[in-house]
């Protein structure tokens, strides 16, 4: 885990753990009040496992890039200044508590993002689990920096007045591409290194604040509550593997559509195409496997159903913006 101070910008990427007070003395000097709740475990055992790096762009504007597992069932506190917080949910799931509005992203198995609006100070809980893992960018944006970016005229004024306003989204692919990018940027300079972090924030905060002031289509706003749950128990199956060697035809018929409808359903709600979704599932499992199971490249190609293993190390690239050898190097 790489634990950063505020105007360090470290290039080296590798997984490690870190335990309570490490922890504390990583995240307090940027969330006043922080403390981490687990009273039956020392101060120096392991907590956590992974990935954690928080950069102070410019004055208003930080990033907090994670890619982690939970070791404990665990809960943080801390008080949230005023300003957006902006989360992008690669991978895993998350949960906590922006004073009294929970916020749970991951629910579907897919990328999620959120946009909170906090109008004053207010407490953040997090709740975490056992095993639990949160592949994520965090984007902090004070009031000040959110002036100066002359956006309020766009409508975004209005969403900031109301305290605790919460914009759910589904980042597209480019975003949790840019994500990933974030979480596991390429060696450069230090300088360099921050214009690459702060050039990715700023598309990701572009995304949210076009799919804010945008409004839905109106056919997405017109499906019904059983076209919904039925999309949703689809995607759990398609999750658990059932389907991976299975044709439209076949996947229509499980879930009682013809093909045509259903990959028209499956589009409007989840954003992509059933193999699409599929082939993301897929590749987050391989990129998993090369980070934490020690598996090959060719092995993680294989479990990704790729063939060739250079069409899947463009996949790979193209999907986290590393090389599969890149992500094997990390764990």
């Amino acid at each position: 885990m790489r634990l950063l101070p505020e105007s360090t910008l470290d290039n080296a990427a590798h997984s490690n753990s870190v335990n309570r007070e490490q922890l504390i003395a990583a995240v307090a000097p940027h969330r006043p009040h922080y403390r981490v709740e687990r009273p039956d475990v020392a101060s120096n055992v392991a907590i956590l496992s992974g990935h954690f790096r928080i950069d102070c762009l410019r004055e208003g504007l930080r990033t907090k890039c994670v890619d982690v597992v939970d070791l404990y069932d665990m809960r943080t506190e801390a008080t949230l200044e005023e300003g957006l917080s902006l989360v992008v949910l690669v991978a895993g799931h998350a949960q906590a508590c922006f004073g009294s509005k929970p916020v749970v992203l991951g629910a579907s198995g897919q990328p999620d993002g959120a946009l909170i609006a906090l109008a004053e100070p207010e407490q953040f809980v997090r709740h975490s689990r056992r095993g639990n893992h949160e592949r994520k960018v965090v984007v902090t944006m004070s009031p000040a920096w959110l002036d100066a970016s002359g956006l309020d005229a766009d409508g975004l004024a209005s969403f900031r007045r109301h305290h605790l306003n919460v914009h759910r989204w589904r980042p597209s692919t480019r975003a949790t591409t840019i994500a990933q990018q974030m979480i596991h940027p390429p060696v450069f300079s230090a300088a360099l290194q921050h214009l690459y972090i702060e050039s990715r924030a700023l598309e990701l905060v572009t995304e949210s604040f076009v799919d804010l002031f945008t409004p839905p289509p109106e056919d997405n706003n017109k499906l019904a509550p059983r076209v919904r749950a039925r999309i949703t128990a689809l995607c759990e199956w398609l999750d658990s593997g059932a389907a991976d060697d299975l044709d439209l035809a076949a996947i229509a018929r499980h879930a009682g559509l013809n093909a045509s409808s259903l990959q028209q359903q499956f589009h409007a709600i989840q954003g992509m195409s059933i193999f699409a979704y599929q082939r993301s599932r897929r590749l987050d499992a391989a990129r998993t496997a090369l980070a934490r199971d020690g598996l090959s490249v060719t092995q993680a190609a294989e479990l990704a159903g790729y063939s060739s293993a250079a069409n899947f190390a463009t996949a790979f690239r193209r999907r986290f913006g590393v090389s599969p050898s890149t992500a094997a190097r990390a764990k």
